[in-house]
């Protein structure tokens, strides 16, 4: 088997302003955050985007949405508001699909990476395996798009983690909102299109109910090490994009470690679930390797059997 395991991890401590522009190549966007502060792209027309259809077929979002009333909605496996609120796109669906208005959702990066045991796709096939995962445990109606590895759409639309947009056959943004709003994204199709005959209600479609999952206690214990709040998801790149990791990486720092070259990094390892795989106690540990500058000096606090390390970095360079 060529799939691959063990992430080399690279940590260029002597450069924090790298560091920083990493975390800040994660689409101008802090994780956390629903929507960009300029809010979510509401009128004029959507700019150059590309994405998938759901058997991975490349389209322009712009051809996609020509000649129709679209109403695009964002969507993922780690949301809770979505999933609470995306009976509302469906029914919406229901009433208005006749009127010659299509829907779709586009399945973007997750909300709550780690949620119900899911991690962030590192390429298209994974994502498009997320997204069939969603149709599946979510049992919608509406079709489903994914989000180039790029995040054309999320960052074209100004998009949050449940978004919903209306867009004209001429590719003009008719509506956005940051959160799904029955009663809003009614009144633009109304606008558009007319009423519909019948209002359909979302409790009307039956669709199930997911909940939320429960939190993990943030302790040290014999799996993971406690970890401090507002600490900083990195960029983090594997070796070969395109390969099967069944275990991802998930790298956060602290504040000083990003403004000073000195501080904590934490190091999760997380199983994907999309693949269907689990962690084996019956045979050794997994083992990581980590390299990193010459000046900087790498302080391990780890256990074998531990999924999550903390690695206290000093950077002599910086503490003279």
């Amino acid at each position: 088997m060529t799939q691959r395991f063990v992430f080399t991890i690279l940590c260029f401590i002597g450069l924090p302003i790298w560091l920083q522009s990493q975390t800040i190549q994660q689409k101008n966007t802090r994780l956390n955050r629903n929507v960009p502060e300029e809010g979510v792209l509401d009128s004029g027309p959507i700019p150059t985007m590309h994405a998938y259809t759901a058997d991975g077929t490349p389209i322009s979002v712009t051809e996609l949405c020509k000649g129709k009333y679209t109403v695009l909605a964002a969507g993922c496996l780690t949301c809770p508001l979505f999933h609470q609120n995306y009976p509302e796109i469906e029914a919406a669906y229901v009433d208005y699909a006749h009127k010659d208005v299509q829907f779709f959702y586009f399945y973007k990066s997750l909300r709550h990476p780690e949620m119900n045991g899911y991690v962030q796709a590192q390429n298209i096939k994974e994502r498009l395996l997320q997204l069939t995962e969603a149709r599946k445990k979510l049992k919608t109606k509406v079709p489903w798009i994914a989000d180039t590895m790029d995040d054309d759409i999320r960052i074209g639309l100004r998009s949050g983690s449940w978004s919903v947009f209306l867009i004209s056959p001429e590719g003009e943004v008719l509506y956005g909102s940051g959160r799904i709003d029955a009663k809003g994204l009614r009144s633009a199709l109304t606008k558009a299109v007319g009423p519909p005959v019948h209002t359909t209600q979302a409790s009307e479609l039956n669709l199930p109910h997911i909940g939320r999952a429960p939190q993990l206690t943030n302790i040290d214990s014999e799996l993971r090490v406690a970890r401090p709040d507002g600490l900083t998801i990195l960029n983090t790149t594997p070796s070969i994009a395109e390969d099967t990791y069944y275990v991802k990486l998930r790298a956060e720092a602290n504040d000083s470690l990003l403004k000073t070259g000195n501080g904590r990094l934490f190091l999760g390892f997380y199983p994907d679930p999309i693949h269907d795989v689990h962690w084996n106690n019956l045979l050794r540990p997994c083992s990581t390797r980590s390299h990193c500058q010459k000046e900087s000096v790498l302080h391990l606090q780890q256990q074998q059997h531990k999924k999550v390390l903390e690695i206290a970095i000093h950077n002599h360079v910086n503490s003279g």
